[in-house]
């Protein structure tokens, strides 16, 4: 009889550890499911949908380059409805760039600078940036460590730097490249994530 009941407790062990085996197993196959959905589903960066419109832009028009400002802004809102990522960040009522507004950025940088409506703190650091007296990543650094910016700031600023950084001017040379990016990115996000990757793009195909 005592062997009897040896062999019963015995089984009962090695059914409950098998379940405890198996119940580990697929808890870590569920963590690792749904790490690999966060990944998977991570939001892409401002500064990589840029590239991808410009990037667009310029395969279109390969061949034949608008000549007018109109004929751009439409040819880039042409590419960014086939872009996944930006339609994703496009709010419901978002309407097109209209000529008298890009030029705010595209020619009338200089005054449109001086009347943004920003903080004092991103002022001193839109100022370091133009100045081009200090490596773009170490402001980053700079901007990631401040305290007195809020997370919109410093959005702002990421993606300002961030365009900057993979976007250098023109041609031979563009004096107030800076200048021009700060208003573009500024104007955009006074009014939404969207219009500041769609300013940033065709202040750069522009």
């Amino acid at each position: 009889m005592k062997n009897y009941y040896l062999l019963f407790l015995l089984l009962t062990i090695t059914i409950s550890c098998s379940e405890d085996f198996n119940e580990s197993a697929e808890t870590v196959s569920l963590e690792n499911y749904a790490t690999n959905s966060v990944q998977a589903n991570a939001p892409i960066s401002l500064n990589t949908i840029v590239s991808q419109l410009v990037s667009g832009y310029t395969a279109v028009v390969s061949e034949n380059t608008p000549a007018t400002l109109t004929q751009k802004i439409t040819l880039l809102d042409s590419v960014s409805l086939q872009n996944t990522a930006f339609l994703q960040i496009k709010p419901a009522g978002y309407t097109l760039i209209s000529n008298t507004q890009a030029q705010r950025f595209l020619q009338n940088y200089e005054e449109e600078y001086t009347v943004l409506n920003t903080s004092a703190a991103v002022n001193d650091y839109f100022e370091l940036i133009i100045a081009e007296e200090d490596n773009l990543t170490t402001i980053m650094g700079w901007v990631n460590t401040d305290t007195v910016l809020t997370n919109n700031e410093k959005q702002l600023l990421h993606f300002i730097i961030s365009c900057l950084d993979n976007n250098p001017p023109p041609g031979s040379g563009d004096n107030d490249w800076s200048k021009k990016m700060i208003v573009a990115a500024t104007l955009g996000f006074n009014q939404n994530t969207a219009q500041a990757v769609f300013n940033a793009s065709l202040l750069i195909v522009y």
